[in-house]
């Protein structure tokens, strides 16, 4: 199903949103770079064999920028980028805050593994706990669509959860955050609402140091696999059983 999240509505505290399998999460109303992210969307499958579709749906004005996904799924992780240095590339850079972009404070209890990179030309999975800090752990390339445009109205990505260490039916915790190229990060966030005090209209945050707020991420529950759900079914039969 599809989830009409609080944070499409332009409140200014942030709201923890949970998906069920699948659903569509709404950007946070923001549009310092034009409404791109903020007036754009995340659409967000997951299957019983564990993959997980991603389809990046992107606003008006987009310019071919980097949007990065934050993914918080196993024990350990950083709760920040402050220690990340690695800019071999744009969105590289956009995960990192290397280069000059603004490094990022996460929500209480939200310690980042993974990150997804978004841009005109690429996306790749990679791990944010790496011996180096200098050098990410570039895991996987997940983009599904080709050759993108920024006119392009959707990007699409594919990853399967053993990749961020989970099994079918597992759950994960997620934001993303948009920047570009010149050292710059957006206030244009999707499954993060930032206090628009913070940056008064929605102004970008520029290249300064942001701290999110404690529930500034989506949870991801994903849906079991077969088997899984057969031994949960027999499990509830066997308790209805018990109880009567």
């Amino acid at each position: 199903a599809t989830i009409a999240l609080a944070l499409a509505s332009g409140l200014a505290s942030a709201q923890l949103a949970t998906i069920y399998g699948s659903g569509t999460v709404i950007g946070n109303g923001n549009a310092g770079f034009g409404g791109e992210i903020g007036n754009g969307s995340l659409m967000i499958e997951t299957l019983a064999d564990g993959t997980v579709n991603l389809t990046l749906n992107l606003g008006p004005d987009f310019t071919a920028d980097q949007a990065g996904i934050y993914i918080d799924s196993i024990a350990g992780g950083v709760n920040d980028t402050i220690g990340l240095t690695d800019s071999a590339d744009p969105g590289r850079g956009i995960l990192t805050g290397g280069a000059g972009v603004s490094d990022l404070g996460f929500a209480s209890g939200f310690d980042a593994d993974f990150g997804i990179t978004f841009d005109a030309a690429f996306s790749g999975l990679c791990g944010l706990t790496p011996a180096d800090p200098n050098n990410l752990d570039f895991i996987a390339a997940v983009g599904t669509d080709g050759a993108r445009d920024g006119n392009d109205a959707f990007w699409t990505a594919r990853f399967n959860l053993s990749q961020i260490g989970l099994s079918a039916g597992d759950s994960f915790d997620f934001f993303l955050t948009y920047g570009n190229s010149s050292n710059f990060r957006s206030g244009e966030f999707i499954g993060a609402a930032p206090d628009q005090n913070t940056y008064a209209n929605g102004a970008n945050i520029g290249n300064a140091f942001f701290q999110l707020g404690d529930n500034d991420f989506v949870r991801v529950n994903t849906i079991p696999a077969p088997a899984a759900a057969a031994l949960l079914g027999l499990g509830g039969l066997a308790a209805a059983r018990r109880r009567r």
